[in-house]
């Protein structure tokens, strides 16, 4: 399968990847603590060793501060779970159980608003029940469910001040988090809800083909089974929407798959769970030492470019370049340790709900790619419940604008978050292009050609910066705050040569890592 050639190739473009990746490190590094001593960096803070560490992520932030106190509930959670589990006659209270505790645990998080998210949950559920397996009958119960959705983000969780003026005089307290920042993952819930129910009333056949694995199979049946018309009853979706290791932060399951596997039984075993945390162990320390070392999230965040030049500090292009690419990576690990935690909890509880993350940042090179691994279990969901219904791939250019769009406003009413959604779709238009063409008979033989790589190599890079321009844009300084970056490189040709010639060398390492992956790590020495 690998020719010496290709082999000689691969380990060229993986040495030039490797010698930089170390250097842009060190270089980073040197800089980071450069800045600091010439302008103190906000929430660049005394850490471990009296090490300075980046905590200008405010979610990164809360969650770390949270670990200890989030570790002892999910532990005690899932405890008394699983000793409710080990004994028959105490199965059938597991979701009582359940419910019980998840009304104690968004006490504590969203103290008097509780109230706000079972007054919503118990609106949805009769407002499904009623429209349930009717005409347009899922249409009206989405439209009403997005409708609330806006006017609880429009509102910042509809204070009770607004709903009787003497309720603001009583200091309610509104807990540890607000609840209106933790509800778009209760929507999603909601419609996975109506969604299975509403189909499984009309019988509606099962799209989709099995297959790769035996877990694969297992997990996919799951999803898109039918259950009996008793499963959607209250108790199994109050259970659902609130279910406490999942709650906070994901990732997203199904209702179907959720009830299977909390009903029949799950496949999760002892090893999986620990190898699992292992991993979990393995990226938090990656993270701690990415976030001690490199403060280009606070020099990004804050805007500090151009007051460290005022100060003395040269900033040359390859900062804004290193910047940038860091402040993703830390992203890419931020969501990587949340996402793993409540998953690590919810396998512990027996719950295997779909992995987010599922290839490194550095390993993806395509729009429709990137967004599949990266928040993995969204993805499923938005293919399941928006990408099939509104035509599938006969629809694709046009659907992509829907669900990006959805997406953003599901993420925040903020207008730069549209930027990156319409970024994202726009960039896609020209990739699905090329990919069928690549797929297109007459291609047949042209593509897995040399020359027809190395043209895929060269639009990857530039997909890259598209997708790293996107990012940058919707998740961390917005439109005018990826100005400067875009600047530095325009006015830089022979940088912006060498930086596009690195991704090439970047994009020619994950082609090989396809390749291994599609024909087996046998072949490489064969």
């Amino acid at each position: 399968m690998f020719s010496l050639f290709s082999k000689l190739e691969f380990a060229m473009h993986l040495t030039i990847i490797s010698i930089l990746q170390i250097y842009i490190y060190l270089h980073g590094n040197s800089f980071s603590r450069q800045a600091q001593q010439k302008l103190p960096l906000p929430w660049v803070q005394p850490g471990l060793l009296s090490m300075p560490i980046d905590l200008s992520d405010d979610q990164w932030r809360s969650f770390r501060s949270a670990l200890l106190p989030l570790s002892v509930a999910m532990t005690g959670y899932v405890t008394l779970s699983q000793l409710i589990q080990s004994f028959r006659d105490l199965k059938a209270w597991r979701p009582t159980y359940c419910t019980l505790f998840s009304l104690l645990f968004l006490s504590v998080l969203h103290g008097w608003y509780i109230f706000h998210v079972l007054t919503l949950a118990a609106l949805h559920y009769y407002l499904i029940r009623f429209f349930a397996g009717k005409k347009n009958g899922l249409l009206i119960i989405w439209a009403v469910a997005c409708a609330l959705f806006i006017a609880v983000r429009k509102t910042e969780g509809l204070p009770f001040v607004r709903i009787l003026p003497l309720l603001g005089q009583l200091k309610l307290s509104g807990g540890l988090l607000r609840w209106h920042i933790h509800y778009n993952l209760v929507l999603l819930r909601i419609l996975s809800f109506a969604s299975d129910w509403h189909w499984a009333c009309l019988k509606v056949p099962n799209k989709g083909s099995l297959g790769h694995s035996k877990r694969y199979d297992e997990n996919k049946a799951r999803i898109s089974r039918h259950l009996p018309p008793d499963a959607y009853n209250f108790l199994a979706y109050i259970t659902y929407i609130l279910y406490p290791p999942l709650y906070i932060a994901g990732p997203i399951i199904t209702f179907n798959s959720y009830v299977s596997q909390t009903s029949g039984g799950g496949l999760v075993q002892l090893k999986q769970v620990l190898m699992y945390g292992l991993r979990w162990c393995i990226a938090w320390m990656a993270l701690e030492l990415l976030t001690h070392s490199l403060y280009f999230n606070s020099i990004a965040k804050y805007r500090v470019w151009e007051h460290l030049v005022h100060v003395g500090v040269s900033v040359t292009p390859l900062h804004y370049v290193e910047g940038s690419f860091w402040v993703l990576m830390f992203m890419w690990l931020k969501f990587t340790v949340i996402w793993r935690f409540f998953r690590l909890a919810a396998l512990a509880d027996g719950v295997d709900p779909p992995e987010n993350m599922t290839r490194c940042l550095t390993n993806n090179y395509d729009i429709e790619g990137f967004w599949r691994n990266w928040h993995a279990s969204y993805n499923q969901w938005l293919v399941r419940y928006m990408y099939i219904p509104l035509g599938g791939s006969q629809w694709r250019l046009l659907n992509v604008w829907i669900i990006f769009t959805f997406v953003a406003l599901w993420h925040d009413l903020e207008f730069k978050l549209l930027g990156w959604a319409w970024i994202m779709a726009l960039g896609m238009a020209p990739e699905m292009m090329i990919k069928s063409i690549r797929s297109a008979s007459a291609f047949k033989g042209v593509k897995h050609s040399w020359i027809w790589r190395q043209l895929c190599a060269i639009f990857a890079s530039l997909n890259i910066v598209v997708l790293m321009t996107g990012n940058m844009i919707g998740f961390v300084v917005g439109v005018d705050g990826v100005m400067p970056l875009l600047k530095k490189l325009i006015e830089n040709p022979l940088f912006l040569s060498q930086v596009l010639g690195t991704l090439f060398s970047a994009v020619q390492v994950m082609f090989f890592i396809r390749d291994l992956e599609e024909h087996g790590r046998n072949n490489l020495y064969q």
